[in-house]
């Protein structure tokens, strides 16, 4: 009960089971203990961005990055909310890199964010 990891584990059960305020509580449980644990930033994002709370959702899953660098998941949801915010320059960078990320780990995703980043491009020329 004392490990953050425990904590976020058990909010993201519960996100995944459409309890979000038993999430809402883990997630806040696990940051007090650790506040740079990666799962609970990444749910609180996922909460926040359900919400369309985009700034919210942005700054959880920096939080998030910052523990996990290289995480395409992450960095597919910064290219999102980028993109909400009408930053379509710097959605196009997040969604390069989560799309070189999944391709490294041998992820189908990598397919969705480069079909993203076709988008991108149209939309910046229209710019």
């Amino acid at each position: 009960p004392n490990h953050a990891e425990y904590h976020a584990a058990m909010g993201f059960y519960s996100l995944e089971g459409k309890d979000g305020k038993r999430a809402g509580d883990a997630f806040d449980r696990a940051l007090e203990l650790n506040p740079y644990e990666m799962l609970a930033n990444y749910g609180l994002g996922m909460m926040a961005y359900r919400e369309k709370n985009w700034r919210r959702a942005e700054d959880c899953f920096m939080r998030a990055l910052a523990a996990q660098p290289d995480r395409a998941e992450t960095q597919y949801y910064l290219a999102m909310i980028a993109h909400r915010l009408g930053d379509n320059e710097r959605a196009r960078g997040w969604m390069s890199a989560a799309a070189a990320n999944f391709a490294g780990a041998g992820d189908s995703r990598e397919r969705h964010c480069s079909a993203w980043q076709g988008e991108f491009h149209k939309l910046l020329e229209l710019e």
